[in-house]
């Protein structure tokens, strides 16, 4: 009887933390961001978007850092 094969561990991806581009401060878990889909501005947060964050391209924005009204 031949053994079970061996199964690795599946490696732990931690995603790059993603900056405001105004500040320069890394954009928290639970804090608003905004980004641009499309031509238009959305609000959103990390937690929201977790399992879309590589679609998010492109800058992103602390929401106190939005530079446009």
């Amino acid at each position: 009887m031949e053994p079970e094969p061996t199964v690795e561990p599946a490696a732990r991806v931690i995603p790059q933390r993603p900056v405001c581009a105004v500040c320069g401060e890394v954009i928290g878990v639970y804090e608003p961001l905004m980004h641009v889909v499309d031509e238009i501005p959305r609000e959103t947060s990390i937690a929201a978007c977790r399992e879309h964050l590589p679609e998010l391209t492109g800058p992103l924005w602390h929401r106190d850092c939005w530079p446009y009204p």
